[in-house]
């Protein structure tokens, strides 16, 4: 099996095209989404009503179905009924064959397994994906697998600068009580959540930059063991985590460049600099909490945009292509340059004066 990875749409498609039965995840390069033949694991503009990857539900095509959970609650008798109807040459115990259960309880019937993955970057809602494709993902929300991969989706939407948040109790499921105490799970989850964080600050896989694709299989199934290995308790990379965490308040400093603010009632928006990961850094050396982050991935050069909270008529997403046209792509709160392009020092305090700008004009002031 190939896992293929482009910084181009248009690389990627044509690369996919030579193999049948194909899947992507997060194959989306702003408005442009690489679609596989057998499914397409996206939840970015068009796609924004599906499930983040990490959590998006794959079963056996017969009626253990019913006993998945998808990300707003389970799946229905009646939509159950109605979708089995539709397995029309079908038989329990196919294992030729799966069933996505997608947002809204919509299922999905895709061959298995895929001759290629398609993707557009990795990171964890991606492998989550790749691991859901393999069948290597638990899912249920009785475990703490489960529990990781709904905080991980969580963390994806919303940054990894809110991960205290989403680790609160009552956002804690019901179904998940039930195996373990909610503090007991928080703690665990925060290890290895940072234990990812650590481990892939020191592996990570990025497409070529001539705009060619990559086969990265060995390099991601190596990613999907390591976490396999976080997720059975490995103490050295839980103690990797422990060790990146200490480590951020050197990191505040050493990537911080400055903060822009045109009205003392507009949000401050703070820019970085570095080759590790800063996006969860919203507060600057001096204490300046800021409410925007243009951060420059030196190693990348790459830029991304993102907000700590959402604001009112803000968009990180329209701000980016804005300034990098339609390529450029992402969400209200996070957004990033065009895959493949590079940016500078000079690019990054332009961005981030324009980011001021526009939050002088559209902002809460």
């Amino acid at each position: 099996m190939k896992i293929l990875i482009a910084n181009n749409a248009k690389a990627l498609a044509q690369a996919m095209g030579e193999y049948p039965n194909t899947a992507t995840v997060e194959a989306e390069y702003g408005d442009d989404v690489v679609q596989g033949t057998m499914c397409t694991l996206a939840h970015h503009g068009k796609y924004s009503h599906n499930p983040a990857p990490c959590i998006t539900q794959i079963f056996p095509a017969d009626s253990s179905v019913k006993r998945g959970y998808y990300i707003k609650g389970a799946v229905s008798e009646e939509q159950l009924e109605k979708f089995q109807k539709s397995w029309s040459g079908m038989t329990t115990g196919d294992d030729t064959f799966r069933v996505l259960v997608m947002d809204g309880g919509e299922c999905r019937i895709c061959e298995f397994p895929p001759d290629a993955i398609g993707i557009s970057h990795v990171d964890l809602d991606t492998l989550g994906g790749i691991l859901g494709l393999l069948e290597r993902r638990r899912d249920g929300l009785t475990d703490g697998d489960g529990v990781f991969w709904n905080v991980a989706a969580e963390v994806d939407l919303l940054g990894a600068h809110h991960l205290e948040e989403i680790l609160l109790p009552e956002r804690i499921t019901p179904e998940a009580r039930i195996r373990k105490t909610v503090d007991g799970m928080m703690a665990t989850t925060r290890r290895q959540i940072h234990a990812w964080w650590g481990w892939n600050e020191g592996h990570r896989i990025y497409p070529p930059r001539d705009g060619t694709v990559a086969d990265v299989a060995e390099q991601v199934l190596e990613a999907c063991e390591v976490i396999d290995r976080i997720l059975a308790g490995d103490e050295a990379l839980l103690e990797l985590g422990d060790k990146w965490l200490a480590g951020q308040e050197a990191l505040n400093v050493e990537s911080y460049v400055d903060w822009f603010q045109f009205n003392p009632k507009d949000p401050k928006v703070v820019a970085r600099a570095s080759k590790r990961f800063c996006g969860n850094l919203f507060t600057a050396p001096d204490g300046e909490t800021c409410g925007a982050m243009v951060y420059l991935n030196v190693e990348t050069g790459a830029i991304s945009v993102s907000l700590a909270d959402p604001i009112p008529n803000v968009s990180c997403e329209r701000i980016v292509k804005n300034l990098w046209g339609p390529e450029a792509g992402g969400r209200d709160v996070v957004a990033g340059s065009p895959r493949g392009q590079t940016f500078g020092i000079p690019d990054l305090i332009e961005t981030a004066v324009y980011v001021a700008t526009y939050l002088a004009q559209y902002g809460p002031s």
